[in-house]
């Protein structure tokens, strides 16, 4: 798409001609950039189809077990961050909940990868399964910077990334956190987030063991 057609370009500008540091500066920001669209237009297209996805196809799933699926597949960002992820999961190996297991790797998986993404290089994330009679709660702790308090009631909303004037991007997750809502609301669940600045984010998305049927 276009969009790849600009990456392109700017990327092999280096390769036609020398190019002083702050010219390889702006196209760094503009390769960034052209990810950044990329990312928010993906979460758009995931945001439309889990919305449309009139049907739960709600199946026995083990917690534990789609848990490590999500690790498995984030392992190409955990091993470039060098992550530890520190599974607790010994308690809760035989609880069987029933949820569609697609949407709720997904919710797993931008949960992790939020995780992953906001921790120190090096630094730990712990996950851990808390089971009640009615539902099971997967738990995702890192230990990076936290969510300041004023923004803790929005980190679900359906928001639009925040540039700053230098062309960061400040600490949000795009829709990828919003996605994780929708995917719990249509399970009857929940998620909700506890943190404290410069002490990291502890997720919670609570999935009842039994699905109710519609949502």
């Amino acid at each position: 798409g276009p969009l790849s057609l600009i990456r392109g370009y700017t990327s092999m500008l280096p390769m036609v001609g020398d190019v002083n540091d702050q010219q390889r500066e702006y196209t760094n920001k503009i390769i960034e950039t052209v990810d950044d669209i990329s990312r928010m237009a993906d979460e758009l297209l995931d945001m439309r189809r889990i919305d449309s996805r009139s049907l739960i196809d709600a199946q026995k799933i083990s917690p534990s077990e789609i848990l490590n699926n999500v690790v498995e597949e984030m392992q190409p960002q955990i091993m470039n961050r060098k992550i530890q992820v520190m599974p607790e999961l010994t308690l809760s190996q035989d609880v069987v909940i029933e949820a569609d297991r697609v949407l709720l790797q997904r919710a797993l998986f931008n949960l992790l990868e939020n995780a992953v993404k906001f921790s120190p290089l090096g630094g730990q994330v712990n996950l851990r399964l808390q089971v009640s009679d009615k539902s099971v709660t997967f738990v995702i702790q890192d230990h990076g910077p936290g969510i300041a308090p004023l923004d803790l009631p929005h980190i679900f909303d359906r928001v639009k990334r925040t540039v700053n004037k230098d062309g960061t991007v400040q600490r949000d997750s795009g829709l990828g956190l919003s996605i994780v809502k929708s995917i719990a609301e249509r399970h009857q669940g929940r998620v909700w987030v506890e943190s404290q600045l410069g002490k990291g984010c502890t997720f919670y998305l609570d999935i009842p063991i039994r699905f109710a049927g519609k949502s």
